[in-house]
């Protein structure tokens, strides 16, 4: 298992804008209220506890439905089936942004503060994507060496038809409990600013 802490993320600005609804064409700000969404952005940034946790997972066969892993589980998707077929091995990764900052927007919430909420909210989604995005670029230079890479796309439980319980084989298989995650019984994650993906290896 590999767990990555203190990951050095820059804020994705870009990413939180467009999750906001601001075109860069078509959206125009006043420099005042764009200094204050950003100093916004960065308050909700600063509550965020990244960590990233990843584990190369060996396919043992290719089936007509989806994959059998090394691990014993069994994903059935055709449409990953599809994807990554031609690689040796799965990298599953969990990012999380923590539960500071999703506590956060309950309380902003609460008290009407739904302006600040919604911009929060978003920065913490977003960032935890480019936690993953980190994740990949870190995975392809530990295997850079032994002339492995990974698959530039990532591939997440819920798009597809890779149904949302292949989160509790991810789940099970980076022992996420282990790093203060929860899966509920519906396969939602705790803390909610927490993504799982899987990637291709060869």
């Amino acid at each position: 298992m590999n767990h990555l802490k203190n990951i050095p993320l820059s804020i994705p600005y870009k990413e939180i804008y467009a999750r906001l609804g601001y075109s860069v064409h078509k959206t125009s700000l006043q420099k005042s209220e764009k200094d204050r969404i950003d100093a916004i952005i960065r308050d909700g940034f600063s509550l965020c506890n990244f960590q990233g946790i990843y584990k190369q997972v060996k396919i043992l066969s290719v089936t007509q439905k989806g994959f059998i892993l090394e691990s014993g589980h069994e994903i059935e998707s055709v449409y990953l089936k599809d994807k990554l077929k031609e690689y040796g091995s799965m990298i599953m990764m969990a990012a999380s942004a923590g539960r500071i900052v999703t506590e956060t927007v309950t309380e902003l919430m609460k008290k009407g503060d739904n302006g600040i909420a919604v911009i929060y909210d978003a920065t913490a989604s977003e960032s935890a994507d480019a936690v993953l995005d980190y994740l990949q670029k870190h995975i392809n230079m530990q295997f850079a060496r032994s002339g492995m890479a990974i698959s530039r796309l990532r591939y997440s439980p819920g798009y597809g038809d890779i149904d949302l319980s292949v989160q509790k084989i991810i789940y099970d298989i980076l022992e996420l409990q282990d790093y203060g995650i929860i899966l509920t019984e519906y396969f939602q994650l705790i803390p909610e600013k927490s993504v799982l993906a899987i990637a291709g290896l060869s």
